[in-house]
């Protein structure tokens, strides 16, 4: 490390080990640029204009090519954008030695932790699950076609803070008071790759507890699931062989529809049991104003305080079915966490984001000389 210029990390874990076991002649040359996520296209400000995940305006835009280079091509709307910075930086000649935790972090975190979406289809892939029933059956678009209707009539200020508003949606909303809902369902997301160390295991067994418990439960996995793997076997046996299959679901988004799922969920949950850091699914569903339920694992206690934006547990299932119960049961709750998470979600937006990978280069190339 000491040969480097410079080291940008998206994980605050990384910079605490660097910091740790490296001394460094100039503090400054370690710089933490957690992962972003583009709120305006999660609380839906932007759908109407068409606009997508990574997409800039054209001073943004601007601003990032004249520092790396002026070059003029044009960025796919479906790269990560740490792929894109990288590139850029590469096309303007730029003399930066980056750390394998710096940008490839960013570039490793912007697949596996889009979990609630196919990382394939970030190059245009569309990645329906292909055991579900075309994506959604009918009573799911049902489900998020009354979601939509909601969050169109709420007012900015309440923009995107939960399906629980029961008083707005009337007899066919999901409740009509805090506690269990008279009508329809609730629902329970898991928007990761259905993988060990993103939690499928409590998350299952977490299922088994809460479908048991409440009758009108609807619990979503909303990841790729790596076929031929153990993870794959185990999962498809306890879904084929489960009592309630009926009301669990296992679809696969591209990341134009996963804000679909986050809308539909009343609580989001992610058990992650190791290998997390700038948790981008938290992000996501913390910009569409959910109750989020996160183990206390990497990155993740960054982002959720516990208590105040939602849930911060051990990652067992005990003291995640604990979190995830209350907070099914309690309306209130979950409106409150969820403001309070769309909020702080607000602080990794996407533009602020890019405005410190530009002052970030424009800093560098300066000490380089270019």
């Amino acid at each position: 490390m000491d040969g480097l210029d410079r080291l940008v990390s998206v994980d605050s874990h990384f910079q605490t080990y660097c910091r740790a076991v490296c001394t460094f002649d100039d503090p400054e040359k370690l710089v933490l640029l957690p992962n972003a996520v583009d709120t305006a296209w999660f609380t839906g400000k932007d759908a109407e204009a068409g606009i997508g995940a990574g997409a800039e305006d054209g001073t943004q835009e601007k601003a990032v090519i004249g520092i790396v280079g002026g070059a003029e091509a044009a960025f796919g709307t479906e790269a990560t954008e740490a792929s894109r910075l990288r590139e850029s930086a590469g096309a303007g000649g730029a003399e930066i030695a980056w750390a394998s935790e710096a940008i490839g972090a960013a570039d490793a975190e912007n697949t596996d932790g889009h979990d609630a979406e196919d990382a394939e289809s970030l190059d245009g892939r569309d990645a329906e699950d292909k055991e579900s029933s075309d994506g959604h059956d009918a009573e799911d678009a049902e489900i998020l076609e009354r979601h939509d209707a909601q969050y169109a009539e709420d007012s900015p200020a309440s923009e995107w803070t939960g399906n629980e508003n029961a008083a707005a949606l009337g007899a066919g909303g999901l409740a009509v008071a805090d506690g269990l809902p008279e009508t329809g369902e609730l629902r329970l997301l898991f928007p990761r790759r259905l993988s060990y160390e993103r939690g499928i295991v409590p998350m299952m067994l977490l299922a088994d507890r809460l479908l048991a418990a409440f009758p009108s439960l609807i619990v979503e996995f909303a990841g790729e699931l790596v076929e031929q793997t153990p993870v794959a076997v185990a999962f498809r046996l306890w879904l084929s062989t489960h009592g309630e299959q009926a009301r669990i679901r296992h679809n696969t988004y591209t990341f134009q529809t996963v804000r679909d799922a986050y809308r539909a969920a009343d609580v989001v949950v992610i058990p992650t049991v190791y290998s997390e850091g700038t948790s981008l699914s938290c992000l996501e569903a913390m910009s569409c104003g959910k109750a989020v339920v996160a183990a206390n694992v990497g990155g993740l206690n960054d982002l959720i305080t516990d208590g105040f934006n939602g849930r911060l547990v051990a990652p067992t299932v005990d003291a995640l079915h604990a979190a995830v119960e209350e907070l099914l049961r309690d309306a209130a709750l979950r409106r409150q966490y969820g403001a309070d998470a769309s909020r702080t979600a607000a602080a990794f937006d996407l533009k602020r984001w890019k405005q410190r990978w530009a002052e970030l280069l424009e800093a560098q190339f300066a000490r380089n000389g270019l």
